[in-house]
């Protein structure tokens, strides 16, 4: 009896890791596919890079909040500030205006919209 719990119990695990990696892996192919569609649209160097920077930095508020708030970042909050801050990077970019001052325009907006989102989403059970 004791076995079979134990065997359970690693089933379990690994199907949660496996999970995880597949989510992962989802997650790259689509970052993957944004940039390749944006160097298919944008065929200056420079402003593909800024584009590359301006997408990492989306990820710095979530990242770094999560090393700082003393309560657990709400996934709902993440969500939108991941969304907003890659809205802001296309809009910039199709619009022509990316350029090294620019480029920095997704983290502000990715910080002002995850502490929006803990705020608003502050009594759910995330």
């Amino acid at each position: 009896m004791a076995s079979n719990s134990k065997n359970e119990n690693k089933e379990e695990k690994l199907k949660i890791e496996a999970s995880i990696k597949i989510e992962d892996i989802r997650n790259w192919f689509i970052f993957a596919f944004l940039m390749m569609l944006i160097a298919v649209f944008v065929k200056d160097i420079i402003t593909i890079a800024l584009a590359f920077i301006s997408l990492g930095l989306v990820f710095a508020p979530a990242i770094i909040g999560t090393f700082f708030f003393k309560a657990r970042l709400k996934n709902k909050a993440i969500q939108l500030s991941l969304v907003t801050g890659v809205i802001s990077v296309l809009i910039v970019l199709f619009a022509g205006f990316i350029g090294p001052e620019t480029s920095t325009i997704s983290l502000p907006v990715s910080t002002v919209f995850l502490i929006a989102g803990q705020y608003i989403w502050k009594n759910s059970k995330d």
